[in-house]
Protein backbone atom coordinates (compact mmCIF):
# COMPACT_ATOMS: atom_id res chain seq x y z
CA UNK A 1 0.00 0.00 0.00
CA UNK A 2 2.40 2.41 0.94
CA UNK A 3 4.41 1.35 -2.19
CA UNK A 4 1.33 2.29 -4.46
CA UNK A 5 0.91 6.07 -2.61
CA UNK A 6 4.13 6.51 -3.21
CA UNK A 7 4.12 5.35 -6.93
CA UNK A 8 1.38 8.45 -7.49
CA UNK A 9 2.77 10.72 -5.13
CA UNK A 10 5.73 10.39 -8.37
CA UNK A 11 3.00 10.03 -10.92
CA UNK A 12 1.26 13.19 -9.48
CA UNK A 13 4.55 14.99 -9.60
CA UNK A 14 4.79 14.31 -12.99
CA UNK A 15 1.65 15.41 -14.01
CA UNK A 16 2.16 19.09 -12.00
CA UNK A 17 5.42 19.43 -13.46
CA UNK A 18 4.03 18.89 -16.75
CA UNK A 19 1.32 21.07 -16.43
CA UNK A 20 3.51 23.97 -14.83
CA UNK A 21 5.50 23.90 -17.94
CA UNK A 22 2.44 23.86 -20.74
CA UNK A 23 1.23 27.20 -18.80
CA UNK A 24 4.60 28.27 -18.86
CA UNK A 25 4.76 27.89 -22.53
CA UNK A 26 1.17 29.42 -23.33
CA UNK A 27 1.91 32.52 -21.05
CA UNK A 28 5.00 33.06 -23.09
CA UNK A 29 3.20 32.14 -26.60
CA UNK A 30 0.40 34.67 -25.48
CA UNK A 31 2.59 37.98 -24.12
CA UNK A 32 4.32 37.36 -27.72
CA UNK A 33 1.20 37.29 -29.47
CA UNK A 34 -0.23 40.33 -27.20
CA UNK A 35 3.48 42.06 -28.06
CA UNK A 36 2.84 41.45 -31.87
CA UNK A 37 -0.78 42.88 -31.67
CA UNK A 38 0.88 46.09 -30.17
CA UNK A 39 3.73 46.27 -33.04
CA UNK A 40 0.69 45.75 -35.47
CA UNK A 41 -1.75 47.84 -33.61
CA UNK A 42 1.17 50.52 -33.80
CA UNK A 43 2.20 50.16 -37.12
CA UNK A 44 -1.41 50.89 -38.05
CA UNK A 45 -1.92 53.90 -36.38
CA UNK A 46 1.58 55.30 -37.70
CA UNK A 47 0.67 54.15 -41.00
CA UNK A 48 -2.35 56.67 -40.77
CA UNK A 49 0.06 59.50 -40.25
CA UNK A 50 0.73 59.37 -44.20
CA UNK A 51 -2.30 58.39 -45.64
CA UNK A 52 -3.70 62.04 -45.65
CA UNK A 53 -2.12 65.24 -46.62
CA UNK A 54 -3.40 68.60 -46.24
CA UNK A 55 -3.48 71.08 -49.41
CA UNK A 56 -1.75 74.07 -48.39
CA UNK A 57 -3.65 77.09 -50.13
CA UNK A 58 -2.70 80.35 -48.50
CA UNK A 59 0.94 79.89 -46.74
CA UNK A 60 3.64 80.75 -48.49
CA UNK A 61 6.80 79.43 -46.08
CA UNK A 62 6.24 75.82 -45.97
CA UNK A 63 5.46 72.81 -48.03
CA UNK A 64 4.29 69.38 -47.01
CA UNK A 65 4.95 66.41 -49.23
CA UNK A 66 3.82 62.77 -48.91
CA UNK A 67 6.38 60.67 -49.46
CA UNK A 68 4.31 57.23 -49.06
CA UNK A 69 5.37 56.05 -45.29
CA UNK A 70 6.86 59.06 -44.59
CA UNK A 71 6.55 62.93 -45.27
CA UNK A 72 9.32 65.77 -45.70
CA UNK A 73 8.16 69.16 -44.38
CA UNK A 74 10.60 72.38 -46.55
CA UNK A 75 10.60 75.57 -44.76
CA UNK A 76 11.55 78.01 -47.36
CA UNK A 77 14.35 80.91 -45.77
CA UNK A 78 12.13 84.28 -46.79
CA UNK A 79 15.21 86.23 -47.17
CA UNK A 80 17.50 83.87 -49.32
CA UNK A 81 14.97 82.22 -50.70
CA UNK A 82 16.49 78.12 -50.14
CA UNK A 83 16.06 75.84 -47.31
CA UNK A 84 15.74 77.14 -44.08
CA UNK A 85 14.92 73.81 -42.65
CA UNK A 86 13.87 70.35 -43.62
CA UNK A 87 12.20 67.87 -41.60
CA UNK A 88 11.52 63.68 -42.29
CA UNK A 89 8.57 62.98 -40.74
CA UNK A 90 9.13 59.25 -39.75
CA UNK A 91 7.14 56.55 -37.56
CA UNK A 92 8.31 55.49 -34.77
CA UNK A 93 8.99 52.03 -35.74
CA UNK A 94 9.99 52.75 -39.38
CA UNK A 95 13.44 52.57 -41.16
CA UNK A 96 14.83 55.49 -42.09
CA UNK A 97 14.49 56.17 -46.13
CA UNK A 98 17.50 55.86 -48.37
CA UNK A 99 15.50 58.73 -50.54
CA UNK A 100 16.42 61.02 -47.76
CA UNK A 101 17.62 64.57 -48.31
CA UNK A 102 20.98 65.55 -47.44
CA UNK A 103 20.68 67.57 -44.75
CA UNK A 104 16.85 66.81 -43.76
CA UNK A 105 16.45 65.92 -39.90
CA UNK A 106 14.27 62.77 -38.87
CA UNK A 107 11.41 63.30 -36.65
CA UNK A 108 10.02 60.43 -35.12
CA UNK A 109 6.35 60.84 -35.22
CA UNK A 110 3.94 61.39 -33.53
CA UNK A 111 5.68 63.16 -30.96
CA UNK A 112 4.79 63.90 -27.25
CA UNK A 113 6.53 66.86 -26.24
CA UNK A 114 7.29 70.21 -27.37
CA UNK A 115 8.72 73.36 -26.10
CA UNK A 116 7.64 76.68 -27.69
CA UNK A 117 9.77 79.55 -27.52
CA UNK A 118 7.08 81.72 -29.35
CA UNK A 119 3.78 82.72 -27.83
CA UNK A 120 2.07 82.73 -30.82
CA UNK A 121 2.86 79.08 -31.04
CA UNK A 122 1.14 78.02 -28.19
CA UNK A 123 -2.24 79.52 -29.69
CA UNK A 124 -1.50 77.20 -32.57
CA UNK A 125 -1.12 73.97 -30.17
CA UNK A 126 -3.92 75.14 -27.88
CA UNK A 127 -6.25 75.09 -31.12
CA UNK A 128 -5.46 71.65 -31.74
CA UNK A 129 -5.82 70.50 -28.82
CA UNK A 130 -2.19 70.04 -27.67
CA UNK A 131 -1.36 72.37 -24.61
CA UNK A 132 -1.19 69.31 -22.83
CA UNK A 133 2.17 68.32 -24.88
CA UNK A 134 3.76 72.23 -24.09
CA UNK A 135 6.73 71.25 -21.64
CA UNK A 136 8.95 74.21 -21.86
CA UNK A 137 7.62 77.92 -23.09
CA UNK A 138 9.18 81.48 -23.63
CA UNK A 139 8.59 84.06 -20.62
CA UNK A 140 6.48 81.77 -18.42
CA UNK A 141 5.39 84.85 -15.76
CA UNK A 142 3.85 86.62 -19.22
CA UNK A 143 1.20 83.39 -20.19
CA UNK A 144 -2.24 84.41 -20.90
CA UNK A 145 -3.84 81.01 -20.93
CA UNK A 146 -4.88 80.69 -17.97
CA UNK A 147 -4.61 76.69 -18.05
CA UNK A 148 -0.57 76.91 -19.18
CA UNK A 149 -0.04 79.73 -16.96
CA UNK A 150 -0.89 77.42 -13.66
CA UNK A 151 1.03 74.48 -14.83
CA UNK A 152 4.02 76.64 -15.08
CA UNK A 153 3.74 77.66 -11.48
CA UNK A 154 3.28 74.78 -10.59
CA UNK A 155 6.65 73.75 -12.21
CA UNK A 156 4.57 71.58 -14.76
CA UNK A 157 5.82 73.38 -17.29
CA UNK A 158 9.42 75.47 -17.48
CA UNK A 159 10.51 78.54 -19.11
CA UNK A 160 12.97 77.72 -21.62
CA UNK A 161 13.37 81.37 -23.27
CA UNK A 162 13.07 84.82 -21.45
CA UNK A 163 13.21 87.91 -23.33
CA UNK A 164 14.37 85.97 -26.46
CA UNK A 165 17.63 84.61 -24.59
CA UNK A 166 16.96 81.08 -24.84
CA UNK A 167 18.19 78.46 -21.54
CA UNK A 168 19.88 76.56 -23.45
CA UNK A 169 20.98 73.90 -20.73
CA UNK A 170 17.48 74.30 -19.25
CA UNK A 171 16.30 72.62 -23.13
CA UNK A 172 19.12 69.77 -22.66
CA UNK A 173 17.54 68.87 -19.27
CA UNK A 174 14.12 68.80 -20.45
CA UNK A 175 15.14 67.54 -23.54
CA UNK A 176 11.84 67.53 -25.40
CA UNK A 177 10.56 65.74 -28.84
CA UNK A 178 10.79 68.76 -30.53
CA UNK A 179 11.77 72.35 -29.93
CA UNK A 180 9.69 75.03 -32.34
CA UNK A 181 10.97 78.48 -32.89
CA UNK A 182 10.40 81.73 -34.39
CA UNK A 183 13.37 81.75 -37.60
CA UNK A 184 15.39 84.92 -37.76
CA UNK A 185 17.77 86.28 -40.31
CA UNK A 186 20.45 84.85 -38.72
CA UNK A 187 20.12 81.31 -36.63
CA UNK A 188 21.81 80.97 -33.76
CA UNK A 189 24.96 78.89 -32.95
CA UNK A 190 23.10 77.55 -30.27
CA UNK A 191 20.70 75.77 -32.55
CA UNK A 192 23.56 73.25 -33.27
CA UNK A 193 24.30 72.30 -29.78
CA UNK A 194 20.62 71.07 -29.51
CA UNK A 195 20.69 69.20 -33.10
CA UNK A 196 23.69 67.71 -31.92
CA UNK A 197 22.44 66.62 -28.81
CA UNK A 198 19.17 64.99 -30.85
CA UNK A 199 16.87 67.48 -29.92
CA UNK A 200 15.41 68.81 -33.45
CA UNK A 201 14.28 72.16 -34.01
CA UNK A 202 11.35 73.25 -36.03
CA UNK A 203 11.79 76.79 -37.20
CA UNK A 204 8.14 78.56 -37.76
CA UNK A 205 7.75 81.19 -40.03
CA UNK A 206 4.33 81.98 -39.68
CA UNK A 207 5.20 85.65 -38.30
CA UNK A 208 7.04 86.48 -41.67
CA UNK A 209 3.44 85.59 -44.51
CA UNK A 210 1.79 88.23 -46.29
CA UNK A 211 -2.42 87.79 -44.54
CA UNK A 212 -3.79 86.42 -42.26
CA UNK A 213 -5.19 83.02 -43.63
CA UNK A 214 -1.23 82.06 -44.49
CA UNK A 215 -0.82 82.56 -40.82
CA UNK A 216 -3.43 80.57 -39.94
CA UNK A 217 -2.59 77.58 -42.19
CA UNK A 218 0.41 77.50 -40.15
CA UNK A 219 -1.18 75.22 -37.54
CA UNK A 220 -0.95 72.66 -40.45
CA UNK A 221 2.60 72.50 -40.26
CA UNK A 222 2.28 72.00 -36.54
CA UNK A 223 -0.08 69.20 -36.48
CA UNK A 224 1.72 67.34 -38.65
CA UNK A 225 4.75 66.94 -36.05
CA UNK A 226 1.68 65.07 -34.14
CA UNK A 227 0.58 63.40 -36.68
CA UNK A 228 -2.88 65.41 -36.43
CA UNK A 229 -3.43 66.90 -40.27
CA UNK A 230 -6.87 66.19 -40.40
CA UNK A 231 -7.70 67.82 -37.12
CA UNK A 232 -6.13 70.58 -38.49
CA UNK A 233 -7.10 71.15 -41.90
CA UNK A 234 -10.29 70.89 -40.56
CA UNK A 235 -10.27 73.55 -38.18
CA UNK A 236 -8.11 75.50 -40.79
CA UNK A 237 -11.69 74.84 -43.37
CA UNK A 238 -13.71 76.53 -40.67
CA UNK A 239 -11.47 79.69 -40.01
CA UNK A 240 -10.89 80.42 -44.15
CA UNK A 241 -15.05 80.10 -44.04
CA UNK A 242 -15.97 82.76 -41.36
CA UNK A 243 -12.77 84.82 -42.43
CA UNK A 244 -14.64 85.38 -46.53
CA UNK A 245 -17.80 85.70 -45.22
CA UNK A 246 -16.32 88.75 -43.13
CA UNK A 247 -14.40 90.01 -46.05
CA UNK A 248 -17.48 89.81 -48.22
CA UNK A 249 -19.61 91.84 -45.65
CA UNK A 250 -16.82 94.39 -45.86
CA UNK A 251 -16.52 94.57 -49.50
CA UNK A 252 -18.85 97.39 -50.72
CA UNK A 253 -18.43 99.77 -47.55
CA UNK A 254 -16.12 102.98 -48.38
CA UNK A 255 -12.67 102.91 -47.71
CA UNK A 256 -11.13 104.52 -44.11
CA UNK A 257 -7.92 105.61 -43.91
CA UNK A 258 -5.08 103.87 -41.39
CA UNK A 259 -2.59 104.30 -39.33
CA UNK A 260 -0.26 101.76 -37.37
CA UNK A 261 1.46 101.41 -34.21
CA UNK A 262 3.63 104.21 -32.59
CA UNK A 263 6.47 106.10 -31.92
CA UNK A 264 9.49 104.02 -30.39
CA UNK A 265 12.65 105.62 -29.41
CA UNK A 266 12.88 107.90 -32.32
CA UNK A 267 11.37 105.11 -34.66
CA UNK A 268 7.77 104.53 -36.08
CA UNK A 269 7.41 101.00 -37.36
CA UNK A 270 5.15 100.85 -39.90
CA UNK A 271 3.69 97.44 -41.46
CA UNK A 272 4.94 96.95 -45.09
CA UNK A 273 2.57 96.79 -48.18
CA UNK A 274 2.65 93.53 -48.24
CA UNK A 275 2.27 92.47 -44.48
CA UNK A 276 -0.56 90.32 -42.79
CA UNK A 277 -1.18 93.59 -41.34
CA UNK A 278 -1.95 95.71 -44.44
CA UNK A 279 -3.72 92.92 -46.06
CA UNK A 280 -6.16 92.19 -42.94
CA UNK A 281 -6.45 96.26 -42.84
CA UNK A 282 -7.43 95.83 -46.68
CA UNK A 283 -9.90 92.87 -46.24
CA UNK A 284 -11.71 95.06 -43.59
CA UNK A 285 -12.45 97.63 -45.98
CA UNK A 286 -9.63 100.28 -44.89
CA UNK A 287 -7.11 102.19 -47.24
CA UNK A 288 -4.04 101.78 -46.21
CA UNK A 289 -1.39 104.37 -47.80
CA UNK A 290 2.27 103.27 -47.45
CA UNK A 291 5.04 102.74 -49.80
CA UNK A 292 7.02 99.73 -50.69
CA UNK A 293 6.92 96.20 -51.17
CA UNK A 294 7.89 94.78 -47.61
CA UNK A 295 6.35 92.19 -45.82
CA UNK A 296 7.76 92.78 -42.23
CA UNK A 297 7.93 96.66 -40.82
CA UNK A 298 9.55 99.60 -42.45
CA UNK A 299 11.39 101.72 -40.03
CA UNK A 300 10.40 105.57 -40.63
CA UNK A 301 11.10 108.88 -38.50
CA UNK A 302 8.10 110.79 -36.85
CA UNK A 303 8.05 113.68 -39.09
CA UNK A 304 7.28 111.07 -42.01
CA UNK A 305 4.20 109.63 -39.96
CA UNK A 306 2.73 113.06 -39.76
CA UNK A 307 3.60 114.13 -43.66
CA UNK A 308 1.49 110.96 -44.80
CA UNK A 309 -0.63 109.84 -42.32
CA UNK A 310 -1.82 112.96 -40.36
CA UNK A 311 -5.45 113.16 -42.01
CA UNK A 312 -6.18 109.16 -41.72
CA UNK A 313 -9.28 108.60 -39.88
CA UNK A 314 -8.50 105.41 -37.63
CA UNK A 315 -5.50 104.28 -35.32
CA UNK A 316 -4.69 100.94 -34.63
CA UNK A 317 -2.19 99.11 -32.46
CA UNK A 318 -1.72 102.07 -30.09
CA UNK A 319 -0.25 100.93 -26.90
CA UNK A 320 -1.64 103.52 -24.71
CA UNK A 321 -4.41 102.93 -21.70
CA UNK A 322 -6.23 106.29 -22.24
CA UNK A 323 -5.94 109.15 -25.21
CA UNK A 324 -4.78 111.21 -22.06
CA UNK A 325 -1.60 108.96 -21.89
CA UNK A 326 -0.84 108.78 -25.31
CA UNK A 327 -1.24 112.60 -25.68
CA UNK A 328 1.16 113.46 -22.50
CA UNK A 329 3.81 110.41 -23.88
CA UNK A 330 4.30 112.79 -27.18
CA UNK A 331 2.13 116.46 -27.80
CA UNK A 332 2.72 115.96 -31.46
CA UNK A 333 0.22 112.46 -31.39
CA UNK A 334 -2.45 115.30 -30.69
CA UNK A 335 -1.70 117.18 -33.96
CA UNK A 336 -3.34 113.68 -35.83
CA UNK A 337 -7.05 113.40 -36.97
CA UNK A 338 -7.74 110.42 -35.59
CA UNK A 339 -6.52 111.46 -32.13
CA UNK A 340 -8.81 114.17 -32.43
CA UNK A 341 -11.66 112.53 -33.59
CA UNK A 342 -11.17 109.97 -30.32
CA UNK A 343 -10.45 107.29 -33.15
CA UNK A 344 -7.39 105.44 -31.34
CA UNK A 345 -7.77 101.59 -30.64
CA UNK A 346 -5.05 99.53 -28.08
CA UNK A 347 -4.81 95.50 -28.85
CA UNK A 348 -4.86 94.76 -25.21
CA UNK A 349 -8.52 94.20 -24.38
CA UNK A 350 -7.36 90.51 -23.40
CA UNK A 351 -4.15 91.07 -21.06
CA UNK A 352 -4.29 89.72 -17.70
CA UNK A 353 -3.04 91.08 -14.14
CA UNK A 354 0.78 88.83 -15.67
CA UNK A 355 0.79 91.38 -18.83
CA UNK A 356 0.00 88.31 -20.52
CA UNK A 357 -1.90 89.48 -23.69
CA UNK A 358 -4.30 87.07 -25.74
CA UNK A 359 -3.92 88.94 -28.82
CA UNK A 360 -0.36 87.69 -28.94
CA UNK A 361 -1.01 84.18 -28.47
CA UNK A 362 -4.12 83.07 -30.01
CA UNK A 363 -4.98 86.14 -32.31
CA UNK A 364 -2.94 84.75 -34.99
CA UNK A 365 -5.08 81.44 -35.36
CA UNK A 366 -8.38 83.27 -35.06
CA UNK A 367 -8.27 85.63 -38.07
CA UNK A 368 -11.43 85.67 -38.47
CA UNK A 369 -12.07 87.29 -35.12
CA UNK A 370 -9.51 89.65 -35.91
CA UNK A 371 -11.01 90.99 -38.91
CA UNK A 372 -14.44 90.91 -36.84
CA UNK A 373 -13.01 93.65 -34.72
CA UNK A 374 -11.40 95.31 -37.53
CA UNK A 375 -14.58 95.46 -38.94
CA UNK A 376 -16.33 96.94 -36.16
CA UNK A 377 -13.74 99.46 -35.67
CA UNK A 378 -13.81 100.45 -39.04
CA UNK A 379 -17.98 99.72 -40.33
CA UNK A 380 -19.55 99.83 -36.95
CA UNK A 381 -22.62 99.68 -38.32
CA UNK A 382 -22.49 96.59 -40.28
CA UNK A 383 -22.07 94.23 -36.77
CA UNK A 384 -24.77 96.31 -34.64
CA UNK A 385 -24.45 94.70 -31.14
CA UNK A 386 -20.72 92.96 -31.98
CA UNK A 387 -18.48 93.52 -28.93
CA UNK A 388 -14.77 93.30 -29.95
CA UNK A 389 -12.68 90.84 -28.55
CA UNK A 390 -9.05 91.87 -28.80
CA UNK A 391 -8.88 95.59 -29.48
CA UNK A 392 -10.82 98.53 -27.61
CA UNK A 393 -11.15 101.98 -28.02
CA UNK A 394 -9.06 104.58 -25.83
CA UNK A 395 -11.19 106.69 -23.96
Amino acid sequence: MVQYFTSLANKSGLLFKHFLCMMIVFTIVSCQNNSAKTISKDAISDSSFFSFTTSINYAKGFSIENKGSWKQITVLDPWKGDTLGCYALISKNAEIPKTLKKGCIVVRIPISTIATLSSTHIGELTILGLRDNIKGVSNGDQLWDSILSRRFKNAEVVEVDHQMTNNIEQILALSPDLVMKSGFENVRNEDARLTEAGIPIAYNMEWMESNMLARAEWIKFVSAFFGKEKVADSIFKGIETRYNEVKKLAASQPKQTVLFNMNYKGTWYLPGAKSYAAAMARDAGALYNVQGNDRGSMPVNFEQVLDSHSNDNIWLNVEARTLDELGKADERYKLFKAYKTGEVYNYDNRVNAAGGNDYWESGAVHPDVLLKDEVKILHPDLLPGYEMVYWRKLL
